[in-house]
């Protein structure tokens, strides 16, 4: 994993307000939805995802080009993992795009007027 990319999750039975770091071979229970976040830079897709995960908007501007979110949350009392995939423009390999749309349950595309 390079230096630019990050898994993360928000687990709702751990005691921390933080997010901790999530093993990306541990088991999940329950539903995995993958939601794949494209755009250009600077666009907005992390403060967008920064708002859902910890309820917070900031107007700081964060470089990024591959970052991994999950969230753990509960529907209708069944487990479900919702797993974020924010990709920024300047990802060059088709075949890692590829991958990470083809796996996406959701494909947001975000973009600046």
């Amino acid at each position: 994993m390079s230096s630019n990319e990050k898994i993360i999750i928000d687990d709702p039975n751990h005691n921390s307000n933080m997010m901790t770091e999530l093993d990306p071979y541990s088991k999940v229970d329950g539903l995995v939805i993958r939601i794949a976040i494209f755009g250009e830079q600077k666009c907005g897709k992390t403060a967008l995802i920064n708002c859902y995960l910890q309820k917070d908007f900031s107007l700081e501007k964060q470089d990024t080009i591959l970052n991994i979110y999950a969230k753990k949350i509960k529907v209708a009392k069944y487990p479900v993992t919702l797993v974020l995939c924010e990709v920024s423009e300047d990802v060059s390999d088709l075949s890692l795009l590829s991958q990470i749309a083809g796996e996406a349950h959701i494909i947001f595309l975000c973009y600046s007027l």
